[in-house]
């Protein structure tokens, strides 16, 4: 029986002035039930703490045991079975408690909002030259992710940074379960460990959001995607907590939830962060209206950035619908755009993956550019500029 019953049914019996039959109303059982579970609590406290003194082992970590009564042996979980919300809980309790203090910085002024979207990192892809012409795994990963946000960083500075948008998830980790495969069971060619590369993407997080708080303030997006869905938003939410005490970095209502699209407005601008595998893309444009009505109604720009399929893709929809830019195998197609009202129309972006393909990929012949990429909007403008990092 567990523990936590045989509680209730004490805590019940106290409240209720020892009437047994309210007690058993109180918790909606049967007053017979009621009495079993006060029979089998006698005594199990005394007798757990006798034995427990008696080995020299600490009582909170007995996980069950049996105990011997006139009604017979029986056995006792002596633990309680928490919600999920409960353990998150006790992880962002825990965390804020040892987040590190930050002392506040104060950034020179600048116009700009820097959009950094790292998406479809996959820690703990394979890739091997013998197979696929491309080495990839966690360590180039790492090492990517770092540097290509470095020197990105690097050509956006001069141009003025006041707020920076730094996109979680996003597939940042390759796999969702011990058995190495997606959130939805696929399997996959995995490098390293399922929690070494938790851990290693985590690392590498705190150390790009740390670098990134020296030039402006940071707001952190979470983006749920379709291999690591779970795991995922779990690392994401440690990300956070580890930045509960620092100014310059935060999230706003719902940006770090489970929810599949997410929305920033900076000035005119209203941008949409998905990861690319849900709704149609023709739908986003309507969903941003939907969704974001009352950000749709201020704001002159929309913009999309989406991941998932590894290799660009931007078009255009509303008045002046039009495939822009578009990654084929070795080469890129950029049509003019002049024509193009930027305020009347929806812009919805497909952003490159700075992993290489796996043999899957590799053999069905899906070859992408790699790559790592920002955006610069101005407030009044729109989107100004990007650059992009090739590996």
């Amino acid at each position: 029986m567990d523990i936590e019953l045989i509680k209730a049914a004490q805590e019940a019996m106290e409240a209720c002035g020892n009437n047994q039959v309210k007690a058993a109303r109180h918790l909606g059982i049967a007053r017979s039930t009621l009495q079993n579970r006060l029979s089998k609590g006698e005594g199990y406290d005394s007798q757990l703490d006798k034995e427990a003194d008696e080995i020299g082992f600490p009582k909170e970590k007995v996980k069950a045991y049996w105990v011997k009564s006139e009604l017979g042996s029986y056995y006792v979980k002596n633990d309680t079975e928490k919600t999920h919300d409960d353990i998150r809980q006790s992880f962002i309790d825990f965390a804020q408690a040892h987040s590190p203090k930050y002392t506040p910085i104060i950034h020179e002024s600048g116009e700009h909002l820097l959009v950094i979207n790292a998406a479809d990192i996959h820690f703990g892809k394979l890739a091997t030259t013998s197979e696929t012409g491309f080495e990839y795994n966690s360590d180039i990963a790492e090492k990517r992710l770092i540097d290509g946000i470095a020197k990105l960083v690097a050509k956006s500075k001069p141009h003025g940074v006041s707020k920076i948008v730094f996109v979680l998830g996003n597939d940042v980790l390759h796999t969702d379960t011990p058995h190495r495969t997606t959130t939805s069971g696929t399997p996959q060619d995995t490098h390293g460990m399922w929690h070494e590369n938790f851990l290693l993407a985590k690392r590498a997080y705190i150390s790009i959001i740390e670098n990134l708080t020296q030039l402006a303030d940071v707001h952190l997006v979470h983006v749920p995607s379709n291999h690591d869905f779970q795991s995922g938003w779990m690392l994401s939410d440690s990300v956070c907590s580890f930045f509960y005490n620092n100014p310059n970095v935060y999230t706003a209502d719902g940006s770090v939830s489970i929810a599949h699209r997410k929305y920033v407005q900076f000035g005119n601008n209203l941008i949409m962060f998905s990861h690319g595998d849900g709704a149609k893309e023709k739908d986003l444009p309507n969903l941003m209206q939907y969704e974001a009505r009352k950000s749709w109604g201020e704001c002159l720009y929309s913009y999309a950035y989406l991941g998932h399929l590894h290799h660009k893709n931007r078009n255009a929809y509303g008045k002046n619908p039009q495939k822009i830019e578009k990654d084929h195998i070795g080469v890129t197609v950029i049509k003019s755009s002049t024509d193009i009202d930027p305020t009347m129309n929806t812009f919805v972006e497909v952003i490159r993956s700075p992993s290489p393909p796996d043999r899957w990929h590799s053999t069905n012949g899906y070859v992408n550019e790699q790559a790592i990429e920002c955006f610069l909007h101005h407030p009044d403008k729109g989107q100004v500029a990007r650059f992009t990092e090739y590996f």
